[in-house]
């Protein structure tokens, strides 16, 4: 199964419009399950511990990096472009040498040529 590192955008000054953000990125983890591929986790599924206060935002974001590490390609959701954080795994993929989607037709077409 196809490891899918998916990012878009989290963070917000408004914590409601936070919370909206991770909703929105379960939503399309969820549509790329559907899919038959395997969506790694992402910052939300450091919501709990980033509400501790002896975890930083380093150390989140650093846990966070080594799951797209592991990951076989990239799923960037829409409206990633003002988040630092989207941007930075853009970065750490391309450097990686992962392929990286925008659209979800162009995954399955990653998909489809890697089981073939």
């Amino acid at each position: 199964m196809i490891a899918v590192h998916v990012t878009g955008k989290v963070s917000d000054s408004d914590e409601l419009q936070c919370l909206r953000n991770l909703n929105r990125l379960q939503e399309w983890r969820a549509k790329i399950l559907d899919l038959g591929m395997s969506p790694l986790p992402i910052a939300g599924d450091y919501s709990d511990i980033m509400r501790t206060e002896t975890v930083s935002r380093h150390d989140v974001r650093e846990a966070h990096m080594v799951w797209l590490r592991r990951a076989d390609c990239v799923f960037v959701t829409p409206e990633w472009e003002n988040s630092q954080g989207a941007n930075d795994d853009i970065e750490m993929a391309s450097r990686c040498g992962l392929n990286i989607f925008y659209d979800l037709e162009e995954l399955l077409e990653y998909k489809q040529l890697t089981e073939s």
